[in-house]
């Protein structure tokens, strides 16, 4: 978690680049909501970078490249180019989800070897999808 300087210097270098993005627009270009917001959201990528999801860290960066093309294309309504993308996505993703798991496999394989059987089960739980219901004994 940053610290309240980090967050103090990010908010100035925020500030300041607004202005700065700001004084070279003049009052037509403010009146466009598009550029208004276009500005904005430049800023805001290039003084605080984009949210990493943490929840899917196991998707490599060449994926989330494509994930990003293929969200152009759609939004540019590229129909032919958004279907392909999602194809390439759906496979790109699976393979990644298939390394992820398999690392995850050896790792717990490893740790059973070495008699650290809570680290061996806790990592071996992670592959089990979070939704499963176990029936209730009695």
């Amino acid at each position: 978690m940053p610290n309240s300087t980090s967050k103090l210097f990010k908010s100035q270098q925020f500030e300041v680049e607004i202005r700065n993005r700001f004084s070279v627009h003049d009052e037509g270009d403010l009146d466009n909501w598009e550029n208004l917001r276009d500005s904005v959201q430049k800023v805001i990528k290039d003084v605080l970078g984009l949210k990493t999801n943490s929840k899917q860290d196991w998707i490599s960066d060449s994926t989330r490249d494509l994930i990003d093309k293929k969200r152009e294309a759609r939004l540019k309504q590229d129909k032919p180019l958004h279907k392909k993308l999602t194809k390439e996505c759906r496979a790109q993703v699976r393979h990644d989800r298939q390394l992820w798991a398999d690392t995850l496999a050896l790792e717990g394989e490893s740790l059973l070897q070495s008699n650290q059987f809570q680290d061996a089960f806790t990592n071996l739980r992670k592959l089990r999808p979070a939704n499963i219901n176990f029936p209730a004994r009695g």
